[in-house]
């Protein structure tokens, strides 16, 4: 793998062969951002036990990073354009969930004109999930639901 890359030969291999594709964004022979992306029919892990398969004609963005002495240079961005430029001809839709108190990664997600979608909340204790809800405006319910809604 990539030197500075978080994941593990064993970890890397496991998502290529999973049918998930490595974006990088180097600067002076040095990687600064990345981020994977899923392709339709990849059964992509969110969080907290939650699932989603990624629908026809549309990606699934997920653990992008810059490194910390590099952010805030908009490396992010450029990132993220890329990978919507590289999808632009085959897919109709970009998904991607963001922690709500990511305000670099959520404004750089609607600078490229992703738009909110729901909130979901996870309760765990000790390691286990003991329930997930998501909700958007008044409308409440268990979160696996709502991600099988997207995935169809």
């Amino acid at each position: 793998t990539e030197p500075g890359l978080p994941v593990s030969d064993q970890e890397f291999l496991r998502r290529t062969r999973q049918g998930n594709r490595l974006f990088q964004m180097h600067v002076d022979n040095q990687l600064v951002s990345w981020g994977w992306v899923a392709g339709p029919g990849t059964c992509i892990g969110i969080l907290h036990d939650l699932y989603l398969t990624v629908p026809d004609r549309a990606f699934y963005i997920w653990d992008c990073a810059t490194i910390p002495e590099c952010r805030g240079r908009g490396y992010f961005q450029m990132l993220l354009d890329g990978i919507l430029s590289v999808h632009r001809s085959t897919s109709t839709l970009a998904l991607v969930a963001v922690d709500t108190h990511n305000g670099a990664s959520r404004k750089a997600l609607g600078k490229a004109g992703f738009r909110f979608g729901f909130t979901y909340i996870s309760v765990r204790t000790l390691g286990l999930g003991l329930f997930s809800v998501a909700f958007k405006g008044w409308r409440v319910s268990r979160a696996q639901p709502w991600f099988d809604h997207v995935g169809r």
